[in-house]
């Protein structure tokens, strides 16, 4: 499962194992393997505002296919966890 998670995010140049914590600071999962894009990577697209990573989120396309999905969960989870606003 790893070699397959590693092909589909293999635009991000590092893996980490991290705890989750939840609301309440407690640990909520260990060891969640997590793909992080750094500037070293070639998908780096810089500090941007969130409607122009919003937009290179929505007109992506990867090895599982596009990331409208993942744009519109990644919104809902900012309102919900966070009080963020979505454009």
């Amino acid at each position: 499962i790893v070699a397959d998670l590693d092909y589909r995010e293999k635009q991000y140049d590092t893996r980490l194992r991290l705890s989750v914590f939840g609301r309440d600071h407690g640990v909520i999962a260990h060891d969640v393997l997590v793909y992080v894009g750094t500037s070293n990577g070639s998908n780096w697209a810089g500090k941007q505002p969130m409607r122009e990573i919003a937009k290179r989120i929505h007109t992506a396309r990867g090895p599982s296919g596009p990331n409208d999905e993942y744009l519109f969960r990644l919104c809902e989870a900012f309102r919900a966890d966070i009080g963020a606003e979505c454009a």
